[in-house]
């Protein structure tokens, strides 16, 4: 059966145990996914702009990839040479120290301030490093090497160097990934068969995302009334419980190697669009002038669709389960750069807050507000005149500062009332209830403000003077 050994399942969980001081530097590692915006465009309406996306990011590379399958192992690095055989070789994670450090690019910064754990004299932008004297930060492989290709610096420094023997994720959870995957496309659109649909997406969601289940948690016991202070949790007594328990089906290093496999795939098609880049989100890009980049989609496309194929003809799996169709007969391969969308017009302030327009049709994306309720008060009085000069356009109000009045954003506020509450109540034809509420919450309309940051602004202001 090809090169691949399988192994009893419980003893491959056997051999993926943690120490208390891997598990931390595990967790320094860790990152999801990559949300950020081009500082040229911030702000701007940009016109005909093209999405993709990749069809199931995480699950492609938990079957595409190579994890750790050992228990980790402390090695001294003595060399450069030494330092690369082991980056290609295994599976990586280690802390870094980069003194000089600067972006080479302007269109993206990869480096989030949040995950270093000491930093001197950084000029960040939204959040994101441009430049640094010094910053330590925790990394994997695949990590520094998106790093070495968007910064420079003048010295780096490694150490508590810890690397993985690597191997492919167990044959039998990449089975229940792939038949997850197929049953999500197979039945998506499919009338009568929505329950299923979600039931089969949430589950494929959930492969991912068991494994980064810290298993290190506070326990909160409920004893008439809820403690004041949560405990902290033992760390060394929970990582002991992870080790020994019989149940345990997922090894917490590969979760922080699944979103970094995929960061590492989308910077792939940041840096190939370069100043065409608009917008990314976890596993997906919106760039324009999208036809001179069709020849990296398809390489990539090729490349990703090899790379499974290798995967699974290597665990003795039909590579064709990648490939499942849809209910139009319609084929879906795993991971590769899918289209998503054309809009004839984008406009974004930063992670998680863009407007776009195809055909007339205003849609918004803003954590926090519900854009059934939104975009109907962004576009009310807009209109064209004859000569098509626009009035009162959504994108005009779609600005810093911008003020959601409460009965249009679709949020909540909750207010927890914790005392016991009686009282009389009447009904329409009023006839009095008396009742007891414990405990409530009350829910009541919420605003919104949307403004951005006076360091990213400024940053972005000094760009276009430096460039344009």
């Amino acid at each position: 059966m090809a090169n691949y050994k399988r192994y009893n399942y419980m003893d491959i969980m056997k051999r993926l145990t943690l120490t208390v001081k891997e598990y931390k530097q595990l967790k320094r590692a860790f990152q999801g996914g990559f949300t950020h915006s081009n500082p040229w465009y911030m702000g701007k309406i940009v016109n005909n702009v093209t999405s993709y996306d990749f069809t199931s990011s995480y699950p492609a590379v938990m079957i595409a990839e190579q994890f750790p399958m050992s228990t980790g192992e402390y090695v001294e690095i003595t060399s450069r040479d030494q330092f690369e055989k082991y980056l290609k070789l295994y599976c990586c994670v280690f802390d870094v120290e980069f003194t000089g450090l600067e972006s080479r690019v302007t269109f993206d910064n990869y480096i989030s301030y949040s995950r270093c754990w000491y930093h001197e004299n950084v000029q960040t932008a939204n959040g994101r490093i441009v430049r640094a004297d010094v910053i330590r930060t925790t990394v994997t492989n695949p990590d520094f090497e998106i790093i070495r290709k968007f910064y420079t610096w003048k010295s780096c420094r490694v150490g508590n160097f810890l690397l993985y023997m690597r191997n492919y994720l167990p044959r039998d959870f990449v089975l229940s990934i792939l038949k997850l995957y197929k049953d999500k496309t197979e039945l998506k659109g499919v009338a009568g068969k929505e329950v299923e649909y979600m039931a089969a997406k949430e589950q494929l969601n959930a492969c991912y995302g068991m494994t980064v289940t810290d298993p290190v948690r506070p326990e909160i016991t409920y004893a008439g009334e809820w403690p004041e202070v949560i405990p902290e949790p033992d760390t060394a007594k929970c990582i002991e419980e992870y080790n020994n328990s019989k149940n345990r089906f997922l090894s917490y290093a590969w979760g922080v190697f699944v979103t970094a496999y995929a960061r590492y795939n989308l910077f792939t098609g940041i840096y190939e669009c370069k100043s065409d880049y608009i917008y990314s989100d976890t596993d997906s890009i919106k760039i324009i002038n999208a036809a001179d980049h069709q020849q990296y989609i398809d390489l990539y496309n090729k490349y990703i669709t090899r790379k499974i194929e290798k995967a699974l003809t290597t665990q003795d799996i039909p590579p064709e389960m990648a490939a499942p169709k849809t209910k139009d007969g319609k084929t879906k391969p795993l991971g590769v750069w899918d289209f998503d969308g054309f809009y004839n017009r984008f406009k974004t302030l930063g992670a998680k807050r863009y407007m776009i327009e195809h055909d007339g049709i205003i849609n918004i994306t803003v954590s926090g507000l519900n854009k059934h309720e939104t975009v109907p008060f962004l576009c009310d009085g807009w209109y064209y005149d004859r000569t098509g000069k626009e009035y009162n356009s959504p994108f005009d109000k779609f600005n810093d500062e911008l003020y959601i009045p409460p009965e249009y954003t679709g949020k909540k506020t909750h207010t927890y009332i914790d005392d016991e509450r009686r009282g009389v109540v009447y009904d329409y034809m009023g006839v009095p209830y008396a009742f007891l509420a414990p405990s409530a919450v009350h829910l009541e309309n919420a605003d919104y403000s949307l403004s951005i940051a006076e360091e990213f602004k400024n940053y972005c202001l000094g760009i276009w003077e430096r460039y344009e």
